[in-house]
């Protein structure tokens, strides 16, 4: 089963809705919500829609404060739309929504809603419109945001291109030794303010490895074509899951919460797999080369 999979987005207009006052340290330093389709790609074959409801509405945030120790600095939320009604996002400490401690992946949290068959019925449980995320915090600080989230129209707003992972089939037999590259074709229209992300996942859903994320050094951006795995996380003789996704953001607020951005977003993701061939294989492969180095020649008569 898959357990990584998240968004897309653009820059358009603010909507800010509540005052909170400032805090030194805040509860959590990013949040983003919005939709997504993801797709499914093996080797040697085009990316197509994923056979699991591809259609998904996420909310996702990181930087919250001491999430390893388990004193979650965020206990619950809701998302409420303006015709989609409200949706309580599960307490952390629940286990109804945490990602990772925080420590490899970042993300600390995130609540996918009922996934979609199809756009039309995503669209139907969350049309565009204005949407308002709460938090409550432990603190009492409790945050509120209004973000609209546009339709998907063309030419104003819609999905990322669909992302396409062009050495997949190298990806099949990587090296766990060394580190290891995923290439993709170019982000259609993509730029430096758009967001490309790579998480990596072992056999049991376990993040090992994920691209920065926004306002981290390193972070990929639109213009981004590829990332490189470092060396010595990859266990040989082992099958990977790994997700690219294309993310453009569409608004933005800074203002409401001192120290936090929330943004909404539009993103298309891809599911691939990465495998690393058993150690005695390599071995054999080497043995059969230096074979035939020994192989007697044929004397010419």
């Amino acid at each position: 089963m898959r357990v990584i999979g998240f968004w897309a987005l653009s820059v358009s207009a603010v909507v800010g809705i509540g005052t909170v006052a400032a805090q030194p340290t805040p509860d959590f330093t990013n949040a983003i919500f919005g939709k997504s389709v993801i797709y499914s790609q093996t080797a040697g074959n085009a990316p197509v829609l994923s056979g699991n409801n591809p259609y998904r509405f996420n909310v996702l945030v990181w930087g919250l404060s001491s999430p390893s120790s388990g004193n979650y600095s965020i206990t619950d939320g809701t998302l409420t739309g303006a015709s989609s009604g409200s949706y309580t996002l599960p307490s952390p400490a629940g286990g109804n929504g945490i990602f990772t401690d925080g420590s490899i992946v970042g993300v600390n949290y995130q609540h996918t809603f009922p996934k979609f068959a199809t756009q039309a019925s995503l669209d139907a449980a969350f049309p565009a419109g204005n949407y308002t995320l709460k938090f409550n915090t432990i603190d009492g600080i409790n945050p509120t945001f209004g973000l609209l989230l546009p339709a998907v129209q063309l030419p104003a707003v819609q999905y990322p291109g669909t992302p396409d992972i062009t050495n997949l089939a190298s990806l099949q037999s990587a090296d766990a030794n060394g580190p290891v590259t995923v290439n993709w074709s170019g982000f259609t229209d993509g730029s430096a303010s758009d967001f490309v992300r790579l998480v990596v996942a072992d056999s049991s859903g376990n993040p090992i490895y994920q691209s920065p994320l926004p306002g981290q050094t390193g972070a990929l951006n639109g213009l981004s074509t590829s990332a490189t795995l470092p060396a010595g996380i990859l266990a040989p003789g082992e099958t990977y899951m790994g997700e690219l996704d294309f993310v453009q953001f569409l608004n933005s607020d800074f203002s409401t919460y001192a120290g936090a951005e929330v943004q909404d977003f539009y993103s298309s993701g891809v599911h691939f797999d990465i495998s690393t061939p058993e150690p005695y294989a390599m071995t054999m492969v080497a043995l059969g080369l230096v074979g035939l180095l020994f192989l007697p020649r044929r004397r010419r008569a």
